[in-house]
């Protein structure tokens, strides 16, 4: 394998470890909205979902293109154990507290990866992450509002999640022995790096719950470095369901426009309209 097509390899399953993670986040914020605390929260949320999931479609349309894929092929055409969402956001949230926290560390980690391709020599995906960091900017500073909102319970519901979340969140960044993205200058910081940026945001969220962060501990898990996540691990599969229903109405919608388009939907039918009103006109 020539080194441009391991570059071109490397830089769509990193690609599709930031889109798949927005794709699972924007689903959280959708599913969440109704739990909001006042009526900013939901329009709010509704925003974010819209912005995550239009990061998602961006991204993967960018891919396709790039890389010579049918449409939709990234968004419909894998299956779970093919995509590349963060483990973080695989289980649903038990609280608004773990909400918060979960949203917290997967905006923040997007955040730092996004950073990274921002002066990067490929142009495209540069314009696209930087896109992504701006609008990102104001999601973290409306969770930042709800964190500091926190009181009572829910503060030890934070630090619980803060226990159960933040490894995965940690873990995403972890290096393989080699790094063409940044040998290639696609990327600008190494994993390494980001994960130091990540850490910053960790530190602020220590302060603002005023507990003390969990120390790092490397995992013990096989990893998958494709994927980002444990080997052979996917995400379960109610949520799977909830990101790509199955019901035969939702296949429909979601057929690409190249195919939709060529439909042939009859809702004039002379013969039959002529054949009903006969009697009518025979009088």
């Amino acid at each position: 394998m020539n080194e441009k097509t391991l570059n071109n390899e490397n830089l769509l399953a990193e690609m599709l470890c930031i889109s798949d993670t927005k794709w699972v986040l924007g689903h959280w914020y959708a599913k969440i909205i109704l739990n909001g605390r006042t009526v900013p929260d939901f329009s709010s949320m509704a925003g974010m979902s819209q912005d995550e999931l239009g990061h998602t479609r961006a991204m993967l349309n960018y891919l396709e293109q790039s890389q010579g894929l049918p449409e939709h092929q990234l968004e419909f055409g894998r299956g779970v154990e093919q995509v590349h969402n963060m483990e973080l956001l695989d289980d649903a949230p038990k609280s608004w507290a773990d909400f918060v926290v979960s949203v917290y560390l997967a905006e923040n980690a997007l955040w730092s990866m996004q950073e990274a391709y921002v002066e990067g020599s490929n142009r495209a995906v540069a314009n696209l992450c930087k896109k992504f960091a701006e609008e990102g900017y104001f999601h973290r500073i409306y969770i930042e509002g709800w964190l500091a909102a926190l009181e009572g319970d829910e503060l030890a519901q934070a630090t619980k999640s803060v226990h159960d979340r933040l490894a995965h969140a940690r873990q995403w960044f972890t290096e393989s022995t080699s790094d063409n993205l940044l040998g290639s200058g696609e990327r600008t910081m190494s994993l390494a790096q980001c994960r130091d940026h990540f850490e910053q945001a960790v530190q602020k969220l220590s302060e603002t719950l005023g507990i003390e962060m969990p120390a790092s501990i490397e995992s013990t898990q096989e990893w998958d470095f494709v994927r980002r996540r444990a080997t052979g691990s996917r995400m379960p599969a109610r949520l799977w369901e909830y990101v790509v229903p199955t019901s035969e109405v939702a296949e429909m919608a979601r057929r690409p426009l190249a195919v939709s388009v060529k439909d042939n939907i009859d809702l004039f039918n002379e013969k039959k309209v002529k054949d009903e009103t006969a009697p009518f006109f025979d009088q």
